[in-house]
């Protein structure tokens, strides 16, 4: 089969909310000052609260620079086909072989060619040495150069989810970055993307240069630049005063400070990310399905999400993936807000009064709080955590031994509920040990068939509803915004924010 480079979907067009267009109840419009940034309609400002971290792309967490710098060989984006990037074809021999061709004419921004070599590097590197990239690509047994315009990938298993677990695979060019190492590349960046990498302080900013070798159409605006804010009011104030000119990622507060100007448009949605508080049911209270179900009972989302989001989270209904990720349900639901029920069932588990932790990064404290609280008026008496980020990042790797644990899971480029699914009974000490979710998870997982996975993630996702295994709350909203004259982002892709078509007007 052969694949064309699409135009992406412009579901959170700026561009069309600023012409007047409806895009639906996602898409609004709000004002700001009349200040036109930079001046310069070469240079776009865009600010954001997602911290910038290392330019390695086997280990940086912060979709935008990796996106709009190197390439994958094949990008899948929310509500998307995958789309053709270094490879121009791929084909499924069997269930567990995949062949890659590779584009033509590719150079790195240093001028190399892109060989097949560099793509076997750019994946048994992060595989070798355990980088970040490595845990979306657990499931692959070998990659192998079969000619120079030819790679194969064998996996370990049928893999219906091959493509979107690639698309996070960076492609680097080997000799460099073999010769620097890590933190050598992460200083001296090259990829293939529409983008280089200019002067750059990964606790401040990173400029970026329009590439004029890009393999497909030269980024519409030459240069970008990226301010990271460590407090998302101070990117709202920026934003409205002018320093940038485009916010991404903002907290929905941020709506305050916007709203009631003139000039800005603001764009809210999913933002990939959801919350996923889950239950250890290996021990303690919650081993008794009946606290499981008494804690659902005791939430209030309705007043989560207007306290917490400004009334744009969406709510997680009762299983694992927000509407319009691969897997949503429309006949599964969340259990209703009934305090004197989860009273009752408490009193009947014998759980009065049950001391519990709820444990997550500080980042989040303030829904843990939340949660607690809603817990508190039902009758546990919970306990909030704050885990320094190295400690949490253990814990979700290999099981927390909390009674609540937040863990965060972020189905961005993937689409696809299993990011979340895997999650339940993962690590060494899983807090889900139960060998029919076991087997439902592996029916799923492991089916190629696109109909007959539906309906076994179905099933799954009934027995994890059934079973309660998650404190549901809602998926966290992205909140963007840019002065009117911005047009061509697209917001729905979440921290991967796509810059090659953004200009000025």
């Amino acid at each position: 089969m052969t694949h064309t480079t699409p135009r992406r979907s412009r579901r959170f067009s700026l561009a069309a909310a600023a012409l007047g267009l409806t895009l639906g109840a996602s898409l609004l419009t709000a004002c700001g000052s009349d200040s036109e940034g930079s001046g310069d309609k070469d240079t776009l400002v865009v600010g954001t609260t997602i911290s910038l971290g290392q330019i390695d792309p086997f280990q940086m967490q912060y979709k935008t620079v990796q996106h709009n710098v190197f390439d994958p060989l094949v990008r899948v984006v929310p509500g998307g086909e995958p789309e053709a990037r270094l490879a121009t074809e791929w084909e499924r021999t069997d269930d567990v072989t995949w062949t890659f061709t590779l584009r033509e004419g590719v150079t790195f921004h240093d001028g190399t060619p892109l060989t097949a070599d560099d793509v076997v590097f750019s994946f048994t590197e992060p595989m070798k040495n355990m980088y970040l990239a490595a845990t979306v690509i657990m499931n692959i047994a070998e990659v192998e150069k079969l000619d120079e315009k030819t790679v194969q990938i064998t996996t370990k298993g049928a893999d219906p989810l091959l493509l979107n677990s690639i698309s996070h695979i960076s492609i680097v060019p080997q000799k460099l970055y073999t010769e620097l190492g890590s933190e050598g590349f992460s200083a001296k960046p090259v990829g293939t993307g529409p983008y280089t990498v200019g002067d750059f302080d990964v606790n401040t900013h990173v400029e970026m240069k329009a590439y004029d070798k890009f393999w497909g159409d030269v980024a519409k605006t030459e240069n970008i630049e990226l301010r990271y804010f460590s407090d998302a009011n101070s990117l709202a104030s920026a934003l409205e005063s002018g320093q940038v000119e485009v916010g991404h990622e903002m907290v929905p507060t941020a709506l305050k400070t916007l709203e009631g100007n003139d000039g800005f448009t603001v764009a809210s949605g999913y933002s990939g990310n959801q919350n996923m508080l889950t239950f250890n049911s290996t021990k303690g209270v919650f081993a008794d399905e009946r606290v499981r179900e008494a804690a659902n009972h005791a939430i209030d989302i309705d007043s989560l999400i207007e306290a917490l989001t400004y009334g744009k989270g969406l709510k997680e209904d009762g299983q694992l993936a927000i509407e319009g990720v691969n897997g949503y349900a429309d006949d599964i639901s969340r259990p209703a807000f009934d305090q004197a029920k989860a009273r009752q069932l408490l009193k009947a588990a014998g759980a009065e009064g049950a001391k519990i932790t709820i444990a997550g990064t500080s980042l989040y404290k303030p829904l843990l709080e939340a949660v607690a609280a809603q817990l508190t008026e039902v009758g546990f008496k919970p306990t909030v955590q704050s885990l320094e980020i190295s400690v949490w990042l253990q814990q979700l790797r290999e099981g927390s031994d909390s009674d609540i644990f937040y863990k965060g899971v972020s189905d961005i480029g993937f689409n696809d509920i299993d990011r979340s699914l895997q999650q339940l009974a993962r690590g060494t000490k899983p807090m889900v040990k139960d060998a029919t979710w076991d087997k439902l998870y592996t029916a799923q997982r492991t089916e190629l068939d696109p109909e007959a996975r539906t309906q076994k993630i179905h099933e799954a996702s009934e027995y994890v509803a059934e079973k309660d295994f998650v404190l549901w709350t809602y998926g966290r909203p992205s909140v963007n915004a840019t002065v009117s004259d911005v047009e061509g982002l697209d917001f729905s892709t979440g921290l991967m924010l796509l810059l090659d078509d953004a200009v000025k007007n």
